[in-house]
């Protein structure tokens, strides 16, 4: 299982601020920002029900211990939504007894760009996270298990590493930004979107 743990949130700061020129960027991208409602898949209102929500990820993340329905709660955070008011964010359950969270994307087409995506979303779970929070030397930090359920015609062909896109030469190596997403692709792509 891959996962964006504290200290991958704090080298990612401190990478960012002394190293401006290895931050992770997308080279060209263009949003819409219209005030169009926002549209929901199928597969994210699924999820949405907790219960599918713990199936799912004991399904396909196959951790030593089976999650239980009652440990997982949905994770929301007014500083997310303020910041991301004008798209739809992922779905984001909370593991109540080992502080870990589940950051579920739905694609069905590929986003090269992904990885970044859910590099940020990583980082202000953990900053939303650190800020309800005091710490002392025996405070441990949260993990996010970012997981994209891909649905689109192709074979799934980005990097799922964004080390592998990061340039640079191999004196640098240590300073590249290691984040993971797990893949999951369906054998059928979704068609049905809720409005």
């Amino acid at each position: 299982m891959k996962v964006f743990t504290y200290k991958d949130y704090i080298d990612c700061i401190h990478k960012l601020r002394l190293n401006a020129i290895f931050q992770v960027a997308e080279e060209s991208a263009s949003y819409d920002i219209g005030k169009e409602p926002k549209k929901k898949s199928i597969i994210k209102m699924i999820l949405e029900d907790k219960k599918e929500a713990v199936e799912f990820i004991n399904k396909h993340l196959k951790g030593k211990e089976k999650i239980k329905q009652e440990e997982l709660e949905r994770y929301t955070s007014k500083y997310m939504k303020r910041k991301y008011q004008d798209i739809e964010l992922p779905i984001i359950y909370r593991h109540k007894n080992t502080e870990t969270f589940f950051l579920i994307e739905h694609l069905d087409f590929i986003d090269s760009t992904i990885d970044y995506k859910i590099l940020n979303y990583c980082i202000d779970i953990i900053y939303d996270w650190s800020r309800k929070r005091r710490f002392n030397s025996k405070t441990n930090y949260p993990k996010v298990v970012p997981i994209v359920i891909y649905t689109g015609q192709e074979p799934w062909s980005a990097k799922k590493k964004n080390r592998e896109k990061t340039i640079g030469t191999s004196v640098l190596e240590n300073y590249k930004i290691d984040i993971q997403i797990n893949v999951i692709e369906t054998d059928e792509p979704e068609s049905e979107v809720i409005e």
